[in-house]
Formats: structure tokens, C-alpha cells, sequence
């Protein structure tokens, strides 16, 4: 869903998997694996999605209830996909994206959410530790995680 998102202070979303590799790559992260999210038309890349089950669009309805319950799960009425991706969509768009996101998480089975979107995930977060979130953490609380040592293996010192 990353590649659903423009990046801060620019307008300009990924034209293509390509181009998200390429911003993976700038950033210096080829060696992290991938979390795919659903494929959903006109809103997702091949090669950067998976195809889901049947329960996919139930689990997607509860997580976007606790997350947007005031904003509607399916795209507005009449919109074409062009439209979707301007800016008078855009909180939709980004709500979209939110929630796949957590979905493709959950899905993956990963531990620490790390997100500096506090307003939407960590002050959910008991909704969707209900819905199988299991840990979510700012980057600097993720750093701090990270070097924690392993359980079991704290020092006597």
C-alpha cells in the first residue's frame, strides 16, 4: 500500500512497481522483505499485491470500522479511477490505505506495527489487538525494541 501513497512534500505517486522498487532501493532497503497487501484493481501493482481469500472482505470490513468508522469502506459512488487518485479523494485514499496496510500486517503474521501515524493506529490500537494486531510502535520506540536484548538473554550485569 506504500505504493498507493505519495511521499511527504511530493505530489507524485509511483507510476508503476518499478518506480516503487526505485524508492525502495534510494532508500537503502532491498534487503527487507515486502508485506503484500490485497490485490484490488486500480489501486494496488502486480508483483506488489497477493491474491486473497473469501474472508478478506470481512476482516477488511472490521478493521476499517475501527479504524474510519465515519468514513465509507467503498469507494465513492460515480468516481472514476482517475478521480480516486486526486486530491478530493484523498482521505479516502488514505484511509484505503491505512487499513490495508494493517490488513497485509496482521496477514504476514509480523509482531511490531512500526508507524509514526499515531492518530489512526496507536490510538486503535485495542481494537485492533482484538482483530490481531499484536504490538504497534513509533520508529523511535521500534529502535529502542530493537535493541533490547532477546528474552532470556539479559545480562547479570
Amino acid at each position: 500500500m506504500s505504493a498507493s501513497e505519495n511521499l511527504k512534500g511530493s505530489r507524485e505517486f509511483p507510476g508503476s512497481a518499478r518506480h516503487f522498487r526505485e524508492r525502495i532501493s534510494q532508500c537503502q532497503w532491498d534487503d527487507l522483505d515486502l508485506v503484500l497487501g490485497p490485490a484490488v484493481k486500480s489501486l494496488s501493482f502486480i508483483g506488489l499485491s497477493k491474491i486473497v481469500g473469501a474472508g478478506f472482505e470481512a476482516e477488511r470490513s472490521e478493521l476499517w470500522q475501527a479504524m474510519f468508522p465515519n468514513i465509507e469502506c467503498s469507494p465513492p459512488k460515480g468516481v472514476t479511477e482517475e478521480e480516486l487518485w486526486s486530491a478530493t479523494h484523498k482521505k479516502w485514499r488514505n484511509a484505503w490505505c491505512d487499513v490495508h496496510t494493517i490488513w497485509a500486517h496482521i496477514d504476514a503474521g509480523r509482531d511490531v506495527f512500526v508507524t509514526a501515524n499515531e492518530r489512526d493506529f496507536q490510538h486503535n490500537f485495542e481494537k485492533l489487538q482484538m482483530l490481531g494486531l499484536k504490538k504497534v510502535a513509533t520508529p523511535a520506540e521500534a529502535l529502542l525494541l530493537a535493541n533490547e536484548p532477546p528474552h532470556g538473554n539479559r545480562s547479570r550485569d
